[in-house]
């Protein structure tokens, strides 16, 4: 009445890719002169081209500061010694730069 069942070690291999490369992403602005579209213009210009400006501080110079997928970080866990660790947003998941990001403007 009982059966004897035999079980046996099997060795499986896996091929994971861990290299993730974003695409170039190409937006369209439909109506590109209203307020949305000519900021985000302007933001992606500025810090392409690493523009610079005087301020009563000083330099300024474009940034992506004001930006939550580039400026923010994520709490993911605790090292061994109990402190907190945090990972940049845009490393959580695959994002596009946004100095890659092209224009196409009807």
């Amino acid at each position: 009445m009982f059966t004897t069942l035999v079980i046996e070690p099997e060795t499986l291999t896996l091929n994971l890719r861990t290299d993730r490369k974003v695409p170039k992403l190409g937006v369209m602005l439909v109506g590109w002169g209203g307020n949305n579209g000519s900021t985000l213009t302007a933001a992606l210009e500025a810090n392409r081209r690493k523009l610079q400006w005087r301020k009563r501080t000083g330099v300024q110079t474009a940034n992506w500061f004001g930006s939550i997928t580039q400026a923010s970080t994520v709490l993911i866990g605790h090292d061994d010694n109990g402190k907190d660790v945090y990972l940049p947003m845009n490393e959580l998941v695959p994002m596009v730069n946004p100095d890659d990001i092209d224009f196409i403007i009807f």
